[in-house]
């Protein structure tokens, strides 16, 4: 995922059971789907296959993502790409139905770089 705000989306529509679990009073989302993310700035699509919790592999140079936070529509985690020895993290606002997201990308290390400034984040 390079710098940007990139926006994920889910590739299919959630079946009504999904969106039944997503509009009873739960506090934590189900994320369990297919994401299709748009990079922003540079215009590429890739496709993240992610659990219940939000973690999965990505189609970025053998990407994967691991959600460490997730409360309401607060959406934190890390990323990684082996395929291009690059990682970072992301936090992200969840959109009131739950199908789409948006927010802050960052590297973390790229290479053997590891002194990249933090991000601004959402909060």
């Amino acid at each position: 995922m390079p710098l940007g705000a990139p926006v994920a989306q889910r590739l299919t529509t959630p079946s009504p059971q999904h969106l039944l679990s997503n509009a009873h009073l739960s506090s934590v989302p189900d994320l369990r789907d297919e994401w299709d993310i748009l990079e922003v700035e540079d215009d590429k699509r890739s496709q993240a296959t992610l659990d219940k919790t939000g973690n999965g592999p990505s189609t970025q140079h053998d990407g994967r993502f691991v959600t460490t936070k997730l409360a309401d529509r607060l959406w934190q985690g890390t990323w990684q790409q082996p395929g291009n020895d690059r990682e970072g993290g992301f936090e992200l606002l969840l959109s009131e139905d739950g199908t789409q997201a948006k927010g802050v990308w960052w590297y973390s290390r790229v290479g053997s770089q590891k002194n990249i400034p933090p991000p601004q984040v959402l909060r």
